[in-house]
C-alpha cells in the first residue's frame, strides 16, 4: 500500500504506534486473562479503527466534564470523547469475561505445544547423571541439545551448551 510520506508516523518518543501501545495492551490482556495479541493483530485492529464513521461516532460519544454530564469539557472535548469511547465500547465484551457470562462460551486457548525430544535421550541423560558417568552424560546432553536445535528451540539448546561450558555466556541459576 502506498504511503504519501508527508507525515511522521512515529510517536513523539520515536517508537512505532505498536511499540507505544504494547505495554498497555499487555496490561489489559493480563487483567482480562487473554493471550497477548501479536504485533500484527494489534496493527490490524488499529487499521480497522480508522473508519470515518467510527471516529465521527466516537467524537460525539461523551464530551462532558467529568462529574458534570451536562457541561462540555473546556479542554480537548473531541479527543476526550474519542478516548472515552475507545475505553468504554470494548467493555461490553470484556466485562462479560470478568463476570463469567462469556467464560463458559469462549473457546479455551489451545495448549502450548511441548518441545518433543526422544524419550530415550532424556532417560539416558538422567541415568548418566545419577550414575555419575560424566562422559556419557555429556554425550547424551549434546544429543539432547542437537535434538532441541532440530525442533527449533534454540534457547534451550543454548542453555544446555552454556551449562556444559560450551559457550561463553552467563547462565541464570
Amino acid at each position: 500500500m502506498a504511503y504519501t510520506g508527508h507525515h511522521n508516523r512515529k510517536m513523539p518518543d520515536g517508537s512505532t504506534i505498536i511499540e507505544w501501545l504494547k505495554p498497555t495492551v499487555k496490561d489489559e490482556a493480563k487483567f482480562y486473562g487473554i493471550e497477548m495479541p501479536s504485533d500484527e493483530q494489534i496493527a490490524i485492529v488499529l487499521r480497522s479503527a480508522r473508519m470515518h464513521h467510527l471516529m465521527e461516532h466516537a467524537a460525539g460519544y461523551d464530551t462532558s466534564e467529568l462529574g458534570k454530564p451536562d457541561e462540555v469539557t473546556k479542554y480537548w472535548p473531541l479527543e476526550s470523547s474519542i478516548g472515552r469511547f475507545l475505553r468504554d465500547a470494548p467493555l461490553e465484551l470484556l466485562d462479560q469475561i470478568n463476570i463469567g457470562d462469556r467464560r463458559d462460551r469462549v473457546e479455551p486457548l489451545p495448549p502450548k505445544q511441548p518441545t518433543l525430544v526422544e524419550v530415550k535421550i532424556a532417560l539416558a541423560l538422567i541415568a548418566n547423571h545419577y550414575g555419575k558417568d560424566e562422559e556419557a552424560f555429556k554425550e547424551q546432553a549434546l544429543k539432547l541439545a542437537e535434538q532441541l536445535q532440530y525442533t527449533a528451540n534454540g534457547e534451550l539448546t543454548m542453555y544446555i551448551y552454556a551449562q556444559m561450558g560450551l559457550t561463553n555466556t552467563w547462565v541464570p541459576q
